[in-house]
C-alpha cells in the first residue's frame, strides 16, 4: 500500500503534507514536455543527425549527435512565458582533435552546413558556444560542438569557451549517468500508523517508492527539480539581480548530491519531507576551493564525472552570484515549508499560484478534486455500514469508525 493510498486514513497534519505533495507532483507533471512535444523534438533531432552525417566534410570528422542537458536528464521544464522549449544537444566530433581543430574553425563548419541547406537557411543562429536551430513555436535546439579529451579517463569531453577561443573540459554523457543513478534511489517512510478506537495498524519497515522515472522525466527527484526551475523563474522574474540567478544545472546539481544523502540518512513522514530536506541540503554541497589562475578560494559547484569543470564559473566574478542563490534557497525553503501550514483550499491554491502560475497551479486542484470525488464514490461503494446500540456512530464492516471526509487542507 502507497502513502497516497493511506492518506484519508492518516492523522490530519501528516495528511496535509502528504495532500500538498500530491499537488506539486500535480504541478510538476504539468511542467514537464509534453509527449507529443518530445516525440516531435525526437524527429527533428534524427533528421539534424542524418543531415550532419550526410556533410561531406564533417563526415570526415565522424560526428555523433546525442542529448544533453534537461532534455537528457528528463527535467524540462515549460518555459515561463512562451512555449518554446529550450533543447541540447552535442555534436561529437570523434576525429578531431583540440590542438589540430580550433572551436572556431569547427562552428564555422556547422553553421556553414545547416546555413547552407534550404531547410535550416532561416532557421539557423551563431550563439555563444553554440549553433541554434529555431523550430518556431516548438522549440529551439542548441548544438554544442565537442572533441575528445584526451586527459580524462571516464571519456570527457572538451567543450569551446564562451569567446571560441579555448576548449575546456566537459563531460555531459557522465554527467547524465551519474544522474539518473540518483534519480532512481528510493527515500524510506516512517511508520505509518492509523489508530481508530485503539485498534492500531503499523506498515514496520515498508518502503514505498515514489513514481517510477523514465526519460520523459518521472520520479521524485526530477519533480522537485522541475519545481525549483519554476520556483526560481517566477522568483526572480522582475528583480533587479535577475541576471545573477542560479542557472538551471547548478540547481539540479546540489539538488541531485542533497537528495542522495537526505534518502541515505534520513526517514521521512512523508514526500513533502523529503523536497524539504533537499532544499535544506542543497547549500552543502557548494565547496570552497583554490583556483589556478588567481590562486584565490572560489565557490565551485563541481561536475562529478570529471576534473576541470565548474558549473558556478560565473560566481568568480563577484559575491552577487552566490548571494542571488543563497537569496532563492532560502525563500524557496521558506515558500515550500509554508504550504503545510495553510488550512482550506482556497489560500493553498492562492499561494501556490505565486510559486508556480495560475496555468500549471490551477489544473492540479481540478485533478485533485476529482480524484477526491473518484475515492469517495469507490469508498461508499465498499463499505456496510452497521449500526449497534453500544455504539458511538457508525463502525464499518471491520469495526473501525467511519472518518468525516475532508479534503486534507481543514475543510470537509
Amino acid at each position: 500500500m502507497t502513502p497516497q493510498q493511506l492518506i484519508p486514513e492518516l492523522p490530519a497534519q501528516l495528511a496535509r503534507r502528504q495532500g500538498v505533495a500530491q499537488l506539486l507532483t500535480t504541478v510538476s507533471q504539468s511542467l514537464n514536455i509534453p509527449s507529443s512535444r518530445y516525440d516531435e523534438a525526437n524527429k527533428r533531432y534524427d533528421t539534424l543527425t542524418k543531415l550532419l552525417e550526410d556533410c561531406p566534410r564533417l563526415a570526415e570528422l565522424k560526428p555523433r549527435m546525442f542529448p544533453q542537458g534537461s532534455f537528457a536528464l528528463g527535467t524540462v521544464t515549460r518555459p515561463l512565458n512562451g512555449e518554446e522549449y529550450d533543447l541540447d544537444f552535442i555534436c561529437h566530433l570523434l576525429a578531431a582533435g583540440y590542438t589540430v581543430h580550433t572551436p572556431r574553425n569547427v562552428y564555422d563548419l556547422l553553421f556553414k552546413r545547416l546555413k547552407e541547406h534550404g531547410t535550416y537557411e532561416e532557421m539557423v543562429q551563431l550563439k555563444n558556444r553554440c549553433v541554434r536551430v529555431v523550430y518556431a513555436n516548438l522549440f529551439h535546439m542548441d548544438i554544442t560542438v565537442a572533441v575528445s579529451n584526451p586527459l580524462c579517463p571516464n571519456g570527457g569531453l572538451l567543450v569551446p569557451d564562451r569567446e571560441l577561443h579555448n576548449w575546456k573540459e566537459s563531460h555531459p554523457a557522465g554527467y547524465v549517468a551519474w544522474f539518473k543513478e540518483r534519480a532512481v534511489l528510493v527515500p524510506r517512510f516512517r511508520l505509518l500508523e492509523k489508530a481508530y478506537e485503539q485498534r492500531h495498524i503499523a506498515l514496520s519497515g515498508q518502503t514505498d517508492p515514489l513514481p517510477e522515472e523514465h526519460t520523459q522525466g518521472q520520479g521524485a527527484l526530477r519533480s522537485m527539480i522541475r519545481l525549483f526551475k519554476r520556483h526560481r523563474d517566477l522568483y526572480f522574474e522582475n528583480r533587479s539581480d535577475a541576471d545573477f540567478a542560479p542557472i538551471s544545472i547548478i540547481i539540479t546539481t546540489l539538488a541531485a548530491h542533497a537528495y542522495e544523502h537526505a534518502v541515505a540518512t534520513q526517514v521521512f513522514d512523508s514526500e513533502l519531507d523529503v523536497l524539504l530536506a533537499v532544499l535544506h541540503g542543497m547549500p552543502n554541497f557548494i565547496s570552497l576551493e583554490l583556483d589556478r589562475d588567481t590562486n584565490q578560494y572560489v565557490r565551485v559547484v563541481a561536475n562529478p564525472t570529471t576534473n576541470g569543470e565548474n558549473f558556478a564559473d560565473k560566481w568568480k566574478r563577484g559575491p552577487a552570484y552566490q548571494l542571488a542563490f543563497a537569496d532563492w534557497q532560502q525563500r524557496a525553503l521558506a515558500d515550500f515549508s509554508r504550504l503545510a501550514e495553510l488550512e482550506g483550499r482556497d489560500r493553498l491554491q492562492e499561494s501556490m499560484r505565486g510559486l508556480f502560475g495560475t496555468r500549471d497551479t490551477d489544473p492540479a486542484f481540478g485533478v485533485q478534486t476529482a480524484n477526491l470525488n473518484a475515492q469517495r464514490l469507490q469508498k461508499a461503494a465498499t463499505l456496510t455500514p452497521l449500526v449497534s446500540a453500544g455504539a458511538k456512530g457508525l463502525v464499518n464492516a471491520a469495526g473501525l469508525p467511519i472518518r468525516r471526509e475532508t479534503d486534507f487542507f481543514g475543510a470537509a
